[in-house]
């Protein structure tokens, strides 16, 4: 199961760096996911764009980026 999920993680890493390649429109919204009283990284946290249907899963330092449409 582990590895089904790093499978479709490194899918959606993948396709969003092609979009971003493909399209001037769009822009990378990225950040650290840490825990509010230690400070570490969280490891495989769902970051969703509900609005856009897309998102990621932080990595081993709780980092994660998401492709997004240029505003205004």
């Amino acid at each position: 199961m582990l590895k089904i999920k790093l499978l479709l993680f490194a899918l959606l890493l993948f396709s969003t760096g092609l979009v971003v390649a493909q399209s001037a429109e769009k822009t990378i919204v990225s950040g650290y996911v840490k825990d509010a009283k230690n400070g570490e990284g969280l490891i495989g946290v769902s970051v969703y764009v509900k609005e856009l249907g897309t998102g990621a899963a932080t990595n081993a330092y709780g980092f994660y980026s998401v492709s997004v449409p240029k505003s205004g």
